[in-house]
């Protein structure tokens, strides 16, 4: 999740836009090329405690990963937007992507290096299997449903939507004062 996003949720932005894409993105590299997150923290962890965490930047870089990679992946982390790769402009053009011919992979001309086979599930059971024996409870105990359990998710289900309010960003932007609209209008 990129900064902007925490900085929405916590108040101290008014929103995000487009460019928080590009943060992801460069947690996807990351996550490809180490196989973690780049920022390693526990599931109690406040929203202020991970913004510490994204502010100094201080993921593992490996020494083994060239100059241009770090520098990459560096650039698509940065916690300051203003200096995060944020367009397929500079995308294409920062110096670890020369290596890649961007118009054959824009005109859908670039083989695949992995394609999933079409008849059976693309998933990895070992993460599965431990997926259910952590959460060995009623999740996975879906034949034992009753109208009773239904009726009181639907009940659940009912109250979010109604606390739910749809924001607004061209009344946002426009106004700057009121960044939530109620329910439906």
């Amino acid at each position: 999740m990129a900064p902007e996003v925490i900085l929405t949720a916590l108040g101290h932005a008014n929103g995000y836009d487009h460019r928080v894409d590009w943060y992801s993105l460069g947690v996807c590299f990351y996550e490809m090329l180490l196989g973690r997150r780049p920022y390693i923290y526990s599931s109690q962890a406040s929203s202020e405690e991970v913004l510490r965490l994204m502010s100094g930047e201080r993921f593992v870089r490996p020494a083994n990963w060239p100059s241009d990679l770090l520098n990459f992946i560096s650039s698509i982390l940065r916690f300051d937007i203003r200096t995060r790769i944020t367009s397929l402009e500079a995308f294409t053009k920062h110096t670890y992507m020369s290596r890649i011919n961007m118009d054959n992979v824009l005109a859908l001309k670039t083989v695949p290096g992995f394609i999933p086979r079409g008849d059976s599930l693309n998933c990895d059971p070992t993460f599965e299997l431990e997926e259910r024996i952590v959460n060995s409870s009623t999740i996975y105990n879906t034949g034992k449903k009753t109208v009773k359990n239904e009726e009181s998710l639907q009940k659940s289900i009912d109250q979010f939507s109604a606390a739910f309010y749809c924001y607004n960003r061209k009344f946002a932007n426009s106004t700057n004062e009121k960044l939530f609209v109620d329910r439906g209008t």
